[in-house]
């Protein structure tokens, strides 16, 4: 299956569709602002509550339609979260 690029461009532009990426899911460390509100400090912080606050994100967004989602290796454990 090949997509022409005004194709790509087209549904680019009216899909309606929102992806949600996992970066700052599985790595924390990206979240520049206000991350202690949702996570506690690097040292007290566990991958269950890093989990737990993924999969809260993850139904959220698939209860309002969201079927895209992105992850990529350098994620931290997004990939592994979103396995589950």
């Amino acid at each position: 299956f090949f997509e022409s690029p005004r194709g790509i461009l087209r549904r680019m532009l009216f899909d309606n569709s929102v992806s949600l990426g996992l970066a700052a899911l599985g790595r924390p460390g990206y979240i520049n602002l206000g991350r202690e509100d949702d996570l506690p400090s690097a040292a007290a912080r566990t991958k269950q509550q890093m989990q737990d606050l993924a999969f809260s994100v993850l139904d959220a967004f698939h209860a309002q339609g969201g079927r895209h989602v992105d992850a990529a290796r350098s994620y931290g454990v997004a990939e592994e979260f979103l396995s589950k």
